[in-house]
Order: C-alpha cells, then structure tokens, then sequence
C-alpha cells in the first residue's frame, strides 16, 4: 500500500468526491464517504476494544472531524453493534481495536487495528481500558483450551 496510514492524523478528508486527488482511486488508498456522527456540533468517535473475550466500548467527542485527542465521555465493557463484531469476526481478530461511529443510526466502520498502542503516560480513561482488557488475559491463561 502506497498511502500506508500509521496514525490517525494521517487521515484526509475532501469536501467531495471530485476534489479527490485521482492518485487515491489508484494508489491502494481506501476511499470512503466521510459520515460522521454529530453530538451537539461535536464529532463522535466510536471505539471498540476487544482481548478474547472481553469487550469494552469507548466513546470520545471532539471539534476535529478526526479525532486525536477528543473527550471521553463514555466507557463501558459492553458488546459492540453486531456490524462492528462482524468486522472483528471476519478479521478474525483476538485482540484490537475497531473505530465506527454511528450516524442517523446506520454503523460505520473507520478503521481496524490488530495492534493497539498509547502515548507514554496514556492517561485515566486508557489505564480504565487497559485493566478491563486485562481480564482477557486472566481468562484465556485458565481457559482449558490446548
């Protein structure tokens, strides 16, 4: 892949389908219609993180339509929208994250990562995350799989 994407910033948005450089219909880009979700003039970004069997929802607002460093104001382990499992599923992922958000109801997925990764002092709201992931860990280390 040519516009290979390591960090969200990497990200671009055109206002239309015509001011999008022809190179990204060509280049191995993925091009989607940007459909984001609104909370009060506010963008949504949806997280999903999984670790075997547990699963924890996260949600962040923030002015930038790619959000980087948005407020959490959600966090709960909880399963995602079964659009968003079926990702995962066909992905066949043990551990990640999934980026969606839901506008107008209807599920759209961003972006799947198999390698979730933080800055170097990650904050609360990723420490709250990380120790419920860790409960996939505790879980598959007494599974009784072999």
């Amino acid at each position: 892949l040519v516009n290979e994407i390591r960090f969200k910033s990497d990200y671009e948005i055109f206002p239309d389908r015509v001011t999008v450089p022809a190179r990204r219909f060509s280049d191995g880009s993925v091009v989607q219609r940007f459909r984001p979700e609104r909370r009060d003039g506010d963008f949504v970004l949806r997280e999903y993180y999984f670790l075997g069997d547990v699963e924890v929802l996260s949600m962040e607002i923030g002015s930038d339509p790619i959000l980087t460093t948005g407020r959490q104001v959600d966090y709960r382990v909880a399963s995602p929208p079964p659009e968003v499992r079926a990702v995962r599923d066909r992905l066949n992922l043990d551990y990640g994250k999934i980026d969606f958000s839901c506008p107008e109801g209807e599920v759209v997925v961003y972006d799947a990562n198999k390698c979730v990764g933080t800055r170097a002092d990650p904050g609360e709201p990723v420490r709250k995350i990380a120790a419920a992931l860790s409960m996939g860990i505790d879980a598959w280390i007494h599974s009784d799989s072999s």
